[in-house]
C-alpha cells in the first residue's frame, strides 16, 4: 500500500479517510485492470500502476450487500420464483450503475438462474417453514 511505502501510514485511519485520501490522490478509480487506461504512460512502473482502490472495492462490496440483503429477504418472506426475485434484487442493487449494454447481459443470465426449490436446496434448507 502506497501509505507504507511513503511513510504516510497511520494505523488510525478510518475506511472514511481511506476514501478521502484516495480520492484527493486520484486513485478511487483504480482497479488494477483499469489502471492502464487511466493513468499516462509516464506513470509506468509507479505505485499507482498497480493500485487497487479500497473506495472502489468498498462502495462494490455495498451494492453486493444491497444485493444479498434483499435476494434472503424475497426468499423468506415471499413466494415468487427465483427469476422475478433475481430481477428485483438486480435492480435494486446493481441497475442504476450498469450501462445498458451491462443490464441487458445481466437480464439474460439471471433467466438461467434456475428455480427457488433448487436454490434453497443448495443452500442446504429442505422446508421453507425451517427458515422462518
Amino acid at each position: 500500500m502506497f501509505h507504507l511505502e511513503r511513510g504516510n501510514w497511520k494505523p488510525e485511519m478510518s475506511l472514511q479517510e481511506q476514501m478521502l485520501w484516495e480520492q484527493t490522490n486520484k486513485v478511487a478509480e483504480l482497479n488494477g485492470s483499469n489502471n492502464k487506461e487511466l493513468l499516462k504512460k509516464e506513470q509506468k512502473g509507479t505505485w499507482q500502476y498497480t493500485y487497487n482502490s479500497t473506495a472502489r472495492n468498498t462502495v462494490r462490496m455495498w451494492w453486493l450487500t444491497i444485493f444479498m440483503d434483499h435476494l434472503f429477504d424475497q426468499l423468506l418472506n415471499t413466494d415468487k420464483e427465483l427469476y422475478p426475485i433475481m430481477q428485483d434484487c438486480y435492480a435494486k442493487a446493481f441497475a442504476d450503475h450498469h450501462p445498458w449494454i451491462i443490464r441487458t447481459a445481466a437480464g439474460a443470465a439471471l433467466y438461467c438462474t434456475g428455480t427457488r426449490a433448487k436454490m434453497m436446496e443448495s443452500f442446504g434448507i429442505t422446508s421453507f417453514q425451517a427458515c422462518a
